[in-house]
């Protein structure tokens, strides 16, 4: 084998390391669905404070919360409210959780970019330089592991990150939909 049977290869790896710097629209991509879902919730609940069981869902809460007068309701729909916010405040630390784990990626990735192109720097003055197997194995490797390696790890910190936030949600939802819990 020779060096200049792998500059394809080894223009796709510089491609893929130089392109890891979209990583960072995963948390968004993640954290779009929640937005809504936290959207929905939070109107339900100013739907309930303000009109203090006006409709279906909030005659069903008044219910379950046997709640005797709207005052107590409104210091539990204020305690629903206060949870919400938490929810919020832990997605907010996520995104600045991955951010930093994202910046610590992207110079990983961009090392790993830069070597590369050197091997495509010398692979255009030596192309007829023998490889040895393993030499064309670690090659291959070095050109899409480091950045799938990326991916796959930002992808699951933010989803392990984000499990808490995403259970006390389904906790509200199931609330407002006036399920059982």
């Amino acid at each position: 084998m020779k060096l200049s049977d792998f500059e394809s290869l080894v223009q796709l790896g510089v491609g893929i390391h130089a392109g890891t710097a979209f990583f960072s629209m995963l948390n968004e991509i993640q954290l779009q669905p929640i937005a809504g879902r936290i959207a929905e919730v939070e109107a339900w609940l100013k739907d309930c404070k303000s009109k203090y069981i006006d409709n279906k869902r909030g005659f069903y809460f008044y219910e379950f919360l046997n709640k005797k007068n709207k005052t107590e309701l409104e210091i539990k729909v204020d305690e629903l409210i206060d949870k919400l916010n938490g929810i919020r405040t832990s997605i907010k630390i996520c995104r600045i959780q991955h951010f930093n784990e994202f910046k610590k990626l992207t110079k990983i990735n961009f090392s790993v970019g830069g070597l590369l192109l050197m091997v495509l720097v010398v692979a255009s003055f030596c192309p007829d330089a023998e490889l040895n197997v393993w030499t064309a194995i670690l090659l291959s490797g070095l050109c899409f592991c480091p950045a799938l390696w990326s991916f796959i790890r930002l992808w699951r910190r933010g989803r392990d990150a984000l499990a808490p936030a995403l259970d006390r949600l389904a906790f509200l939802e199931a609330i407002m939909r006036g399920e059982d819990v």
